[in-house]
């Protein structure tokens, strides 16, 4: 194993192990706020993260992604100066573009918004995107610098901080309180994230500089913007055709698929620096070839795992906590088996993004976004409810996953290879799914907690063929048992 594999799947392990250290618990503090606000505050905090979502698409204008791919190809190349003046211009451009974006939103909440606490929400979340774009840009510099640990860490901070802030306000003001208390933990994360990276920004106002990161992000601001919009489609048809209190129980499937998006993007973060630090030095697509393939190939195995995961505890954990939210429980189960596809995706528009093929994405994600919408206008206007939004939804997805891996493989793989190759992906999904209808089906018990210990079980143990077989081909367990021994030691 080379020692460039060993050092990418080595801050996988740290990167991944410390940020579910923070899903975990973030799960937990997001079914204690749906406890606090209820189905309808859960639904009107719901639509002001649809504001926010767009607010930081709009208000990066494509910098931080920019910044994460000129960092570590400038480093690539021996560029050490220009590394410093992206940064600068970054930070100068981000808080600039943010608070323009601020007052934009004021406007909307003054003269647009009805709902009153919506209106007033939307006021406090103009600061809260203003505060979250500049830690995002924190994130991304730390990205693009490959200070693994550092981002470890700041996960870590983040998620205690938003457990104390967040709750605490909501607790006596709502949903109001929730996005006060997410502005406290935001702005410390972004001074602890400051100070970790050891950045100093300095105001500079470079306008060809800022022209040239706009130039590379913006046509992935574009294809955040629709894809963002996809990826959200159906939360937005539900509260608009259906309502808020259907957009609160549909609210479990989003916590749920929110939860799973983690593991790819952590693996994303660090594999995306290596990937453009290599390209920076030669310019090769050929030689990215196996950064993509091994890396769908491990998602495609790990990621079903906790799909099915999922499916068993979440069901028992909203019996016990949030017996209100039951109406959004087999929403929830398509929902997730179909975001698969959408999650074993993310490393696709990092590879067209590298080889700067990127202007094709908008487009791509356009013809998507109509499709979603037809599939569930249809959904919606038959009478079939969040489930069957659900459905249509895993549909879209699906047509997502087939259409964008089709043009990003062509360009390393012919179409024999191709189909070969995906045909082994879809029929390990497919055995998973069996394997977890079956135990649904099979394995029903009267006692809640004897019944889930059980399906885990059986299901554990139909998954041992899947984790054999990785870990033959990549030795993940091996290298994590190793860099446990490792801290361990260095502990001691």
């Amino acid at each position: 194993m080379s020692e460039k594999k060993k050092s990418i799947l080595k801050n996988t392990v740290i990167y991944s192990a410390s940020n579910y250290i923070a899903i975990i618990l973030g799960f937990f503090i997001s079914i204690l706020s749906k406890k606090i606000l209820g189905v309808e505050g859960a639904g009107q905090w719901a639509i002001l993260m649809i504001f926010m979502s767009y607010g930081l698409i709009f208000g990066s204008l494509g910098i931080e992604i920019a910044i994460t791919r000129e960092i570590p190809q400038a480093a690539g190349r021996g560029e050490h100066g220009e590394v410093k003046r992206a940064i600068n211009t970054g930070f100068t451009l981000t808080l600039l573009i943010g608070v323009v974006m601020s007052i934009t939103y004021v406007c909307i909440s003054n003269f647009f918004v009805k709902d009153l606490v919506v209106r007033k929400g939307l006021l406090f979340t103009a600061i809260l995107m203003v505060v979250t774009l500049l830690y995002n840009l924190n994130l991304s510099i730390l990205r693009g610098k490959k200070l693994i640990t550092g981002l470890s860490q700041i996960m870590i901070i983040n998620i205690l901080l938003v457990g104390v802030f967040p709750l605490t306000l909501a607790y006596f003001y709502g949903v109001i309180g929730y996005v006060m208390g997410t502005i406290f933990s935001t702005a410390l994360s972004f001074l602890v994230s400051k100070r970790i990276g050891l950045i100093d920004y300095k105001w500079r106002f470079d306008l060809k500089r800022a022209f040239k990161l706009m130039g590379i992000g913006l046509p992935m601001m574009a294809a955040g913007l629709i894809q963002n919009t996809f990826l959200g489609l159906d939360r937005i048809m539900i509260g608009a055709m259906i309502g808020s209190s259907a957009l609160g129980l549909y609210t479990i499937a989003t916590m749920t698929t929110q939860q799973l998006t983690s593991l790819p993007r952590f693996f994303q973060t660090v594999l995306f620096p290596y990937v453009q630090e290599d390209f920076g030095s030669h310019q090769s697509v050929e030689k990215l070839r196996p950064y993509f393939i091994k890396s769908m190939y491990i998602m495609s195995r790990l990621l079903p795992f906790l799909i099915g995961l999922v499916v068993f505890v979440v069901p028992i954990l909203v019996q016990w906590v949030l017996p209100e939210f039951k109406g959004g429980l087999i929403p929830m189960q398509i929902l997730v088996c179909g975001f698969y596809f959408a999650l074993i995706s993310e490393t696709n528009g990092m590879f067209i993004y590298t080889i700067n093929k990127q202007k094709v994405l908008p487009f791509l994600y356009s013809i998507l976004l109509l499709l979603a919408a037809g599939l569930n206008y249809l959904a919606i206007r038959n009478g079939w409810g969040i489930r069957g939004v659900a459905v249509s939804t895993s549909i879209a997805y699906f047509i997502f996953f087939a259409i964008e891996s089709f043009y990003t493989y062509s360009h390393v793989m012919n179409t024999r290879e191709m189909i070969k190759y995906f045909s082994k992906l879809m029929l390990s999904y497919l055995y998973v799914l069996l394997v977890i209808a079956s135990i649904n089906m099979i394995v029903v018990v009267q006692n809640e907690t004897l019944q889930l210990v059980s399906r885990l079980l059986l299901f554990c143990l139909a998954y041992l063929p899947i984790f054999i077989s990785l870990e033959k081909k990549e030795g993940l367990f091996r290298i994590l048992a190793n860099t446990v021994r490792e801290h361990v030691r260095r502990k001691k």
